[in-house]
C-alpha cells in the first residue's frame, strides 16, 4: 500500500519507521525490508516518541494528520481493512469508505451456484483473499464456499442457470 499511495499520492504522507529494536543490529535487519524512512536508532527521540504516543506493543501503526494529532491509534486494522481507498484514514473517509461498501454489497446476491463449483457461494467481506477461478488477489466483497475454503471474486462468478 505504500508504494500505491506514493505513486497515487505523491508528496501527501510519510511513513516514518520508529523502532524499539533491543539493538542496532535487529534495528538495521527491520529497517533493510523497509522503504520509508527512519529515526536513527542512536537517536533518543525514539524513546521520547514511544513514551508520547504510548506505544505498548510492536508491530504498532498511528497514523497522525497533518497537524500531528492521532488519527488513529491502531492503523494496522485500518489498512488491513480499507487498503489505500481509506486514505487519509480520517473519520468521514473511513465512513465514506464503508457506507460505499454497504452499497456494493447491498447489490451483490446472498448466495450463488457457481458451475465450476459443486457448493453454493455465500457472499461474505474479506480483508484479503485470492480469487480460485483468475487467481488474482481480492478485498473486500468474495463469494467463499464454507465447506472447502473456495473463494470468488463476484465479477468472476458465473450462476447457474
Amino acid at each position: 500500500m505504500y508504494n500505491e499511495l506514493k505513486i497515487l499520492r505523491p508528496g501527501s504522507f510519510e511513513v516514518i519507521f520508529i523502532s524499539i529494536d533491543r539493538n542496532k543490529e535487529e534495528f538495521q535487519a527491520s529497517l533493510s525490508a523497509m522503504p520509508w524512512l527512519a529515526i536513527p536508532y542512536s537517536d533518543t527521540a525514539r524513546q521520547e516518541l514511544t513514551r508520547i504516543f504510548a506505544i505498548k506493543g510492536i508491530p504498532a501503526l498511528l497514523i497522525l494528520g497533518m497537524d500531528g494529532k492521532i488519527l488513529k491509534t491502531d492503523g494496522r486494522t485500518a489498512i488491513s481493512a480499507y487498503g489505500a481507498t481509506a486514505f487519509p484514514f480520517t473519520e468521514s473517509r473511513v465512513s465514506e469508505v464503508d457506507e460505499a461498501l454497504r452499497k456494493e454489497g447491498d447489490k451483490l446476491p446472498r448466495r450463488v451456484n457457481d458451475p465450476r463449483h459443486s457448493h453454493e457461494l455465500e457472499l461474505d467481506r474479506a480483508k484479503a483473499y485470492v480469487c480460485d477461478e483468475c487467481l488474482q488477489k481480492g478485498r473486500h466483497w468474495v463469494f467463499s464456499c464454507k465447506q472447502c475454503n473456495f473463494d470468488l471474486h463476484p465479477s468472476c462468478v458465473e450462476e447457474s442457470k
